[in-house]
């Protein structure tokens, strides 16, 4: 094999007139034996990052090890693709629960060969100041949001 070998390319492995052993008894002998292996790939990286709704805040670049992104739902649906076919992604893939403000998301992508590559994804959801207030409707029309009183127009 030779050093300029890269992942995923395959070599043919011959073994001409080889023999195994003390040459005696307990000898084995090969001739003309050949196999073709492949080198394991060690690519752990993604393509592109797929949100069911909203996007992500910039253009995704899969050297950049974190990314944001608004969305306004509650849950999300998150996927990667991956750049090797090999690799694995695991992590935080699928559907979430969004809570106001940032949320945190690690995509994890495995190399055939074990090597590890961690994304992670900010997920902004925006504050919706119609559903955050304290207290209710009181008997003179007023409505406290975010501590501050308000009062109604009869």
């Amino acid at each position: 094999i030779p050093d300029t070998a890269t992942s995923n390319e395959m070599y043919k492995v011959e073994l001409i007139n080889a023999e195994i052993g003390d040459g005696e008894d307990t000898s084995i002998k090969f001739e003309n034996v050949y196999d073709e292996i492949r080198i394991l790939s060690d690519i752990n990286t993604i393509d592109s990052i797929t949100l069911s709704s909203g996007s992500l805040d910039k253009e995704f670049d899969k050297d950049i090890k974190e990314h944001s992104a608004t969305v306004s739902s509650d849950k999300v649906t998150i996927g990667a693709v991956k750049t090797d076919e090999k690799s694995s992604v695991s992590g935080d893939i699928g559907e979430v629960k969004l809570h106001y403000g940032t949320n945190s998301f690690n995509i994890i992508v495995t190399s055939e060969t074990g090597i590890e590559n961690t994304y992670v994804l900010n997920i902004y959801r925006p504050y919706d100041i119609r559903r955050i207030y304290y207290g209710k409707f009181d008997s003179a029309k007023t409505k406290r949001i975010i501590g501050k009183r308000y009062h109604r127009k009869p």
